[in-house]
């Protein structure tokens, strides 16, 4: 328990004591991942990720690994592919479900664990899409738009009537 002071006695065959005092010390870790979804590629044709997590420990530096993907272990551990000053990013990540593993770096084998999802690639749909004339050439366009990656540019590309052309990125 934290503020607990416990003393310690050793007593040698001759009947010699020592002792020390010591103070305790609770161990934690905090750990925050978080997924960055990226467009689809000629790599993973449903989208991929990267899964960016800050993890830090008041005991020390701390080994992250992705252990399993689809609940299946994988023959070696994923290492991150950055890793710097509490941040670790893993890139270039299919879809999946992944556990990663955080192990401080302290002599008391403890694990600790997130299950993170980089969930398939949907492409975006535009909600509530509206167009209006306010006077002779003033247009007002709004959308919303709901999945895919951000941020969004959007096109007009046509207009009826077609004069006076709105035609225009």
């Amino acid at each position: 328990l934290s503020g607990e002071v416990f003393k310690i006695l050793a007593i040698d065959n001759c009947g010699n004591i020592d002792s020390a005092t010591i103070g305790t010390v609770v161990s934690s870790i905090s750990h925050v991942p978080v997924v960055v979804p990226k467009c689809p590629s000629s790599t993973w044709l449903n989208g991929s990720g990267s899964i960016v997590t800050t993890a830090s420990s008041n005991t020390g530096s701390l080994t992250v690994r992705i252990i399993k993907k689809n609940n299946v272990s994988l023959p070696s551990n994923l290492v991150p592919n950055l890793a710097s000053g509490g941040v670790f990013t893993f890139n270039n990540l299919e879809p999946a479900t992944y556990i990663i593993r955080y192990r401080p770096n302290d002599a008391c084998n403890r694990y600790f664990y997130d299950t993170v999802i980089i969930a398939p690639y949907q492409y975006p749909a535009l909600d509530r899409s509206s167009a209006y004339q306010c006077d002779q050439n003033g247009f007002s366009l709004g959308a919303v738009v709901s999945n895919g990656v951000g941020p969004f540019t959007y096109e007009i590309i046509g207009s009826s009537p077609a004069v006076p052309s709105i035609v225009t990125a």
